[in-house]
């Protein structure tokens, strides 16, 4: 399976921002539209045609070779039906993006881990085993993420 290829020589919230423009290019040539959500300074939240709420986690650095931090308040995600999670996750010039489809973002959402300092948030870690993708669920075990990992077809359904 061929991925997106995204690189930058900065770092920080700078490459975040890069790298989040750049995959909602990434997108649109893939069919999907997606614009801004009025009202809301979250450059992370975009919408469908359609009215789904799309949000876009970048972790633009590892901080462990094959590990990956992201977070968002469960609010936010839970407030809008419909809504898309999509992490993307920068490894040197490749991205590896997952599209959590709204009928998984539910469940994926009260299994994570909550961070402590900042309640209502959610943390995903993401990490890289033998080829394989997992997400660690809150108290133990994981959820393999190999089935989301560029699968744009229900986005593409709601993003035509």
């Amino acid at each position: 399976m061929k991925h997106n290829q995204v690189c930058h020589p900065r770092g920080g919230k700078v490459l975040g921002a890069i790298v989040h423009r750049q995959y909602v290019e990434v997108l649109r040539d893939k069919g999907i539209d997606l614009v801004e959500e009025t009202g809301l300074q979250k450059r992370s939240s975009l919408l469908t045609k359609k009215g789904n709420r799309v949000i876009i986690l970048v972790a633009n650095r590892e901080l462990d070779v094959g590990q990956w931090f992201l977070g968002v308040h469960e609010e936010f995600v839970m407030e809008k039906p419909g809504t898309f999670l999509i992490f993307v996750c920068k490894d040197g010039d490749r991205l590896f993006d997952f599209v959590i489809p709204p009928n998984r973002v539910t469940s994926l959402i009260k299994e994570v881990r909550d961070v402590p300092s900042m309640p209502g948030a959610k943390k995903f870690s993401i990490f890289r085993s033998n080829g394989t993708f997992k997400l660690r669920k809150q108290g133990g075990g994981t959820i393999d993420l190999d089935d989301y990992l560029g699968n744009y077809d229900e986005l593409q359904r709601v993003a035509a």
